[in-house]
Order: structure tokens, then sequence, then C-alpha cells
């Protein structure tokens, strides 16, 4: 259900709808717009105001018109969402690290562990950060430094893992793939002639199967390469290794979840926000 109009205390047509925003905000709206009743192409102005995801520019503005019409701003802030990059919360670090879980096993602390590496004297680790519902992989010095870029001006940071549903779920982007490849648990090593149908969007069958990890168990997650290990991309494996040996050539063995033909089939896409 989305906010209400601070007159008729309707649902307001004007203003977009913002699911799982509580009464405070629709106080703190009401409060802003109240004063303004005399003033139709201000309040107007401020509505407008009220939609933008940035707070630097319309706090001074919105104050500025209070100042011209001899009125005091409201003690309370501008009910404006702000859309920023921040790191996750225990529920979304949960949900990540389940599903990065499923294709890295214990390697998952690898991921985030200080780089000892002797080029790396400061012992920088890497990150997680969320933007606009997309999760980025980056180093921590790197994510202190972005924090001096405007919000409205950042768009990437790092490495993209993947992004959040509506629903709360999580799905993995192709560009996880150079992350997870190196820490996979389990992996599947396509023929030549099966590279192909896999770049294209198909599932791995067994005729395709040069071969794979040994007691690698159904329903998980395994990185598929090429027969000179060169990763392709992930998915999800249909059967069990002793499963599959009973197989057809033409039965399913893995699921694609994704692969690096997705570069150019979704290029205009891939990387819009």
């Amino acid at each position: 259900m989305g906010p209400r109009d601070w007159k008729t205390n309707k649902l307001d047509p004007t203003t977009p709808a913002e699911a799982g925003k509580d009464d405070s905000r629709l106080l703190r709206r009401q409060e802003w717009l109240a004063p303004m009743e005399e003033y139709p192409a201000k309040q107007r102005l401020l509505r407008s105001l009220f939609r933008k995801k940035s707070l630097l520019d319309s706090r001074d503005l919105c104050r500025w018109i209070y100042d011209q019409h001899g009125l005091n701003s409201p003690r309370h802030p501008l009910p404006v969402a702000i859309a920023k990059m921040r790191a996750l919360t225990e529920t979304e670090t949960q949900t990540l690290f389940k599903k990065l879980a499923n294709y890295t096993g214990r390697s998952l602390t690898q991921l985030i562990a200080p780089d000892t590496s002797e080029d790396n004297e400061s012992n920088d680790r890497y990150v997680f950060r969320l933007h606009e519902s997309r999760v980025y992989y980056v180093r921590l010095s790197l994510a202190n430094l972005a924090t001096s870029v405007a919000r409205d001006n950042l768009l990437s940071l790092g490495t993209c893992i993947g992004k959040f549903t509506k629903t709360g779920k999580f799905r993995l982007h192709i560009t996880s793939l150079d992350i997870i490849a190196p820490h996979a648990r389990y992996k599947l090593w396509v023929k030549q002639n099966g590279e192909m149908p896999f770049l294209y969007g198909g599932n791995v069958v067994k005729a395709h199967v040069g071969r794979w990890s040994e007691d690698c168990p159904e329903h998980s997650g395994v990185v598929v390469l090429s027969m000179d290990d060169t990763p392709l991309g992930f998915g999800v494996t249909a059967r069990s290794t002793a499963e599959a040996r009973k197989l057809d050539p033409t039965a399913v063995v893995c699921f694609r979840q994704g692969d690096v033909g997705e570069y150019l089939r979704e290029e205009d896409t891939l990387f819009t926000t």
C-alpha cells in the first residue's frame, strides 16, 4: 500500500508507492507539506523533491523555500528515500553466504580473509557491499574511497556478485564466475563438442561430459569448465556422480545457471541497474 495524502488521508496517486515504509515517513511528509498549503506551486515542488533519491540538493532547496515565506523548517528530516551503498544486513549476509557456499564449500572463508601476499602490506581484505539491490565484491580500502562519490553518480564498484530479488532471494550473476571458480568445491569438464551448446544457454548432457569431481552429490553447485580448465559458467547437478553413470547419453546431468555467453546474449541488460 502506498503513502496517503496528508489532506484526505487517502492514497496519494501523485506519489509513487513505497512498499515497506512505516507511518513515520508519512507523518514527516505531512509536517513538511502542511505549512505550504497556501502556496500550491511550492507544495508541488516539495512533492517532486520528496521523490528524489538524493538528499544532498533537496535539503537546502526545501529550507530556502521555507525561509522565503518566513516559515520555520520542521524539526524532522526530509521524508526522502535514500539509495546508497551500504554493508549487508545479517539476513542478507546469511542468504548470500548460503548461495556462495553451495559452490565453494568451506573455501568461502578465503573470499573474505585478509590478503597476506607480499604486495599487500596493509593486509587489506575484501568485503561485500550492497548498492541498489546488487551485491559487489570489493576491497575494503576501495569501498572506503567510494564514499566520496555522490550516490547518484556511483554506478558500479568492484565485481558484481549478483542481486537480491524482490522476494529476498539471491541470484548469482555470470560476473561472479572469476571469483567462485578458483574456490569451487565441485567441477565439471565438458568436451569440445559440448562447449557451444552450453554457451548458448543449454544444459549439460551426459554425452558432453569429459569428467567431473568424484562424489559430487545431487543438486549441488558446480563450476563448468572446458577440457583446458577454462571456466565457462556454473550450474546445479541434476544427478549425483554415481547416478549419472547409469543415465542415457542424452540425459541432463547439470542445469545451467550462468555461462559466459551471457556477455553477448544479454549485452544490453547485463549491467543495467
